[in-house]
């Protein structure tokens, strides 16, 4: 048994090594050839053109801060004060849908301004995109700056879920995505007009 054991150890040893010699561009020269003309030639297939250079895919990730908040649209002045970007879930048919986002580089920690960032775009149910703009909250005060949007429901918009993405693309290339938690009474609904 012992003998067995050996040589197949052995085997195995030798054919690793076969792969290895092989991979590792040892293998026998071509039939005709000798290693004084082999190696221009391996030379030569080094550097040959290459069709396209292969930019490095950029490093790091972003990651996206969202909520939803109320609008002042249809609020009157004393309302505003405790009904405008009020963060909430449930939008009544007929009101906006506000989105604040915050896009942080994922390295540094540091959010990402429109210098950093190519775009951020809002996808809403029906798939279609609508970009986000980067500026000074609340309108006209420097309190806060970050990314938003708005959509106002038709009157007659469907009530249920209302399943949005958001995308963040960098000026390097990188790309990060958020979407709700796949939980039915946890994703943004819409109610009927005139409940809150």
């Amino acid at each position: 048994m012992k003998q067995v054991f050996t040589r197949t150890r052995i085997t195995a040893t030798l054919m690793a090594a076969a792969f290895t010699i092989a991979s590792c561009g040892g293998a026998a020269q071509p039939t005709g050839t000798s290693a004084s003309t082999a190696a221009p030639a391996a030379a030569a297939a080094t550097t040959a053109p290459t069709a396209a250079a292969v930019a490095p895919a950029p490093k790091g990730t972003l990651v996206l801060l969202v909520d939803t908040v109320s609008g002042s649209i249809g609020t009157t002045d004393e309302e505003k004060a405790m009904y405008s970007c009020v963060q909430k879930n449930r939008f009544p048919q007929g009101e906006p849908i506000v989105w604040r986002v915050r896009v942080l580089d994922g390295l540094s920690g540091k959010a990402l301004d429109d210098k950093g960032l190519k775009a951020v775009e809002l996808k809403l149910p029906d798939g279609k995109m609508q970009a986000m703009k980067f500026g000074a909250h609340p309108k006209g005060k420097t309190d806060d700056y970050f990314w938003a949007t708005s959509f106002k429901l038709p009157l007659d918009y469907p009530t249920g879920a209302f399943k949005y993405g958001v995308t963040a693309t960098s000026v390097e290339g990188l790309v990060g995505e958020y979407s709700q938690f796949n939980v039915a009474s946890a994703m943004l609904q819409v109610v009927k007009a005139g409940s809150r």
